[in-house]
């Protein structure tokens, strides 16, 4: 027999025992990859701005500023939007 539930985003669903079950299963594995790909995405702009000798040069200039002060600077909005983009893989929670 199903039951009635209210699921997150408020709305009532009916659910079967199976049907939750399965579901479930999706859920921890989507969890696991959902974890990962958050971990990933909070890495990748961490690695950039630890990678000094990379972008430890003068050579091309944006407005007259060396390359290692506007590609610092511009690593603020990009690791804002990895940020953003993790958030949004990890629902938010």
């Amino acid at each position: 027999m199903g039951r009635l539930h209210l699921a997150n985003s408020g709305v009532l669903r009916f659910s079967t025992p199976e049907s939750s079950q399965r579901r479930g299963t999706r859920r921890v594995v989507w969890g696991i990859w959902e974890d990962t790909v958050k971990y990933l995405l909070l890495l990748i702009p961490c690695v950039l701005a630890l990678a000094v000798p990379l972008y430890n040069m003068d050579a091309p200039r944006l407005f007259g500023f060396p390359f290692f002060y506007w590609f610092s600077l511009l690593l603020v909005p990009v690791s804002a939007g990895f940020i953003y983009a993790a958030d949004k893989v990890g629902g938010g929670k």
